[in-house]
């Protein structure tokens, strides 16, 4: 109860928040009818639905029910029409924008309506016990549910342009308009239902935003017989109900992959004013100020050169930090501020030529840096989900060739675009390229936001120095955002300008304080490194003097007793575990693997049938051994049946008891010396398989903090000369497989002797 308390309240402060900004939005009388007004509305309302996508989307990698995926369905289907509205206006410039008249406004309630009744599908759906075997969860049925209703809309597009009388269209309007009400109300009363029942933070947001919808469809509605500047009213509905929604979506996956609550709260709401922010303070500014535009070349050349020194700077600073951070993602994120540099240097000199008489501003290096961008982010988007593959690390001259070769890209599409720009004329190749430029900033918006969200997702919501950098890169996609929607020099033009100035002299701060903390957490490691031995070594003096007394009782003792000896033994295990806890402890903070002279025969199936026998929690082991037990021998040492117990521990501790586990041993061979290879397999069962292992692989990639088990085991592994090689899958929507791989080198004869 305390808990729905506290969402509520934050829900409440939110809805004032956004309603204030709402009504100053509409106090500014910004315009509302002219094309450019239309662009900059439509695309904030694409972003926003961009972002409910990618958080639905990303529920559905942990939570394969039905819902999410035709919720992501529904807001695509939004995105699709209110981007395609921006592009459209910004390339045909036709004024007055069509929803200043009935038809435009009868237009936007199909919109409304058939998105309505895609979420009242939703709603049904989540309330539904239905699951993974619902035909709603296939892509043909996804990709009917966005195709269907965009084409019925570009149909009402074609035909809400007819000259027909405005009865017809007035009728219509009514219609489809009713429609959405009910639509947007049946979604909103079946959500609070389940809340009702559930108490679940998410139904109550998405009642209250689909409520929001309603009421706008209903605005609509109240003015289409005479459209007027009230419609600024609905579309800011419309944001703020996207806005709920996204936190409703966004902050329940951070939720669930383990991000602490005010962390995950402060990130979808971040996400949410990446776009709407900078734009909000474009559109006031570009209202209140009484200059509509102010053209200084100069200061545009120095503040991109500016840029440059950002860009390069930050590239430079994640370069060096590569060299020492287990994150697979830098490389692309260094490359993306690479290319992002030399869009900044071209920006410059085309405005410096422009001083010189040369050509005017030339969005083509942000178009060809679009194109890369969104390239990068879907390889940066494919290494966080597969982070079990390891990939080498470049060195710099590999980046300097890669910024080589960028260059000579935006070199040529520059001057290709010359050449056909001598045919078209410079307004219709810049309104061209402003709309290409805009449609990629939609589709880079999209997998920045994934990246986002699954970074989020993999450090816990903590903001670590490459979420930082990639962070870094959502400054150019709102500056690409800026360039495409409005003119040059004017306010809004200008706002992108300043936030490159303001970025330059903030982001560098930004970095240098992320490095400094992972500095000071560096020496806070080494210096509990240092303790952990030092502790150690204090263990083995103890035990050590423990055994000479031991030892001198014994020697003053003519007729040594049972337990005499038996405390001996004891004593004498105890030193032996400290010499070898230490020597574990050196080799891993030195790095170096035990050397084969410490290593001795040990029989394989014995050691791994000690280490699960102490986490084997009730589960059965089965053995599968193509040789007889006490033929498959390695070259080991007892930390071997440690690295085992570790493994399962790790598993076990996160997912819950196994259910069985199974051991197969084979022998093998790499580079013509003979090994054992042991494959451990783990049958769990879990009422969501799925998001269980979303949240193992995630504790088991490359410099995960969590699970330092998984970690552990196959460092031990590694450091006795073996090799290791963890799998996880889900086989049904309630039982998961988890596969653990040990290969070690066969005692020959010789080492056995």
């Amino acid at each position: 109860m305390k808990r729905m308390d506290s969402e509520s309240l934050r829900m409440g402060v939110g809805m004032l928040a956004m309603g204030s900004l709402g009504v100053l939005f509409i106090a500014a009388e910004v315009p509302w009818n002219t094309p450019s007004a239309a662009t900059a509305v439509y695309s904030v309302l694409a972003f926003l639905c961009i972002t409910m996508t990618v958080c639905s989307a990303s529920r559905m990698r942990i939570d394969r029910s039905p819902h999410h995926g035709v919720f992501a369905a529904g807001t695509a289907h939004a995105a699709i029409v209110l981007g395609g509205a921006s592009i459209f206006y910004l390339y045909n410039h036709e004024g007055p924008a069509l929803h200043a008249t009935t038809p435009g406004i009868a237009l936007n309630l199909v919109a409304l309506a058939t998105t309505g009744l895609i979420m009242m599908l939703h709603a049904r759906l989540q309330s539904s016990p239905q699951r993974n075997e619902s035909v709603w969860m296939t892509r043909r049925a996804l990709g009917t549910l966005i195709a269907v209703p965009t084409a019925l809309f570009v149909v009402a597009m074609a035909f809400f342009r007819q000259p027909f009388p405005p009865w017809l269209f007035l009728s219509v309007g009514y219609l489809v308009g009713g429609v959405a009400v009910f639509a947007y109300l049946a979604a909103a009363i079946i959500m609070y239902r389940q809340y009702r029942t559930t108490a679940s933070s998410e139904s109550i947001r998405l009642s209250v935003s689909f409520v929001l919808l309603a009421g706008a469809a209903a605005s609509h509605m109240s003015i289409m017989h005479s459209p007027s500047f009230l419609w600024l009213a609905m579309v800011t509905l419309m944001a703020i109900s996207f806005v709920i929604a996204i936190v409703a979506k966004g902050y329940t996956f951070l939720v669930d992959v383990g991000v602490e609550r005010n962390s995950a709260y402060l990130i979808s709401v971040s996400i949410s004013a990446l776009v709407v922010l900078p734009f909000l303070t474009s559109v006031l500014l570009q209202a209140l100020v009484p200059v509509y535009s102010h053209v200084d070349v100069g200061a545009a050349a120095a503040i991109h050169l500016a840029g440059v020194v950002l860009t390069g700077s930050l590239a430079y600073a994640t370069f060096v930090r590569s060299r020492t951070l287990s994150s697979q993602n830098l490389s692309i994120v260094i490359m993306m501020l690479l290319t992002w540099s030399v869009s900044e240097l071209a920006m410059a000199l085309i405005y410096a030529g422009s001083m010189l008489g040369g050509p005017s501003e030339s969005l083509m290096p942000y178009v060809t840096g679009a194109l890369t961008l969104v390239l990068f982010l879907s390889l940066a988007v494919r290494i966080v989900l597969r982070p079990q593959v390891t990939r080498a690390r470049h060195s710099g001259l590999f980046y300097l060739a890669v910024m080589a070769g960028y260059a000579l890209l935006v070199v040529v599409a520059e001057a290709f675009q010359r050449v056909i720009g001598s045919s078209l004329g410079d307004d219709q190749i810049r309104r061209l390229d402003a709309s290409v430029l805009l449609g990629l900033s939609y589709v880079g918006l999209f997998i920045l936001l994934s990246l986002i969200l699954l970074l989020a997702g993999k450090w816990g919501g903590t903001v670590t120095f490459d979420a930082a950098a990639t962070g870094a890169v959502a400054i150019w996609l709102v500056m690409m955002i800026a360039k495409a929607s409005f003119s040059p020099y004017t306010i809004g033009w200008w706002a992108g300008e300043v936030l490159l100035a303001s970025s330059s002299a903030i982001l560098p701060f930004t970095m240098v304080r992320s490095q400094i903390r992972h500095s000071w957490n560096d020496e806070a490691l080494q210096r509990s490194q240092a303790a952990q031995i030092a502790l150690v070594a204090e263990m083995a003096l103890a035990h050590h003097r423990a055994t000479l007394d031991t030892l001198e009782d014994l020697i003053q003792c003519r007729n040594p007793t049972d337990e005499t000896l038996a405390s001996l033994s004891a004593s004498m295990n105890e030193v032996s575990h400290a010499h070898d806890l230490v020597r574990v402890i050196d080799a891993i903070v030195s790095g170096h693997r035990f050397s084969p002279e410490v290593l001795e025969p040990l029989d394989f199936v014995g050691c791994i049938t000690e280490g699960v026998a102490k986490q084997r929690g009730g589960g059965t082991v089965e053995y599968k051994v193509d040789r007889k037990t006490g033929e498959c021998v390695v070259m080991a040492n007892s930390f071997l049946s440690e690295a085992v117990q570790l493994f399962v521990s790790g598993v076990v501790t996160r997912i819950g008891p196994a259910k069985s586990i199974g051991v197969n041993m084979v022998s093998s061979s790499v580079d013509g010396r003979p090994t054992w290879k042991a494959t451990i397999t783990l049958r769990l069962d879990s009422p969501d398989a799925e998001s269980k292992r979303t949240l193992l692989e995630r504790y088991a990639s490359p410099g995960s903090t969590g699970a330092i088990e998984l970690g552990l085991a196959q460092k031990l592994v590694e450091m006795i000369g073996g090799r290791t090689q963890m799998g996880i899958e889900s086989t049904s929507t309630e039982a998961l497989r988890v596969v653990f791989h040990i290969e070690l080198p066969a005692a020959t004869p010789s080492s056995a002797m």
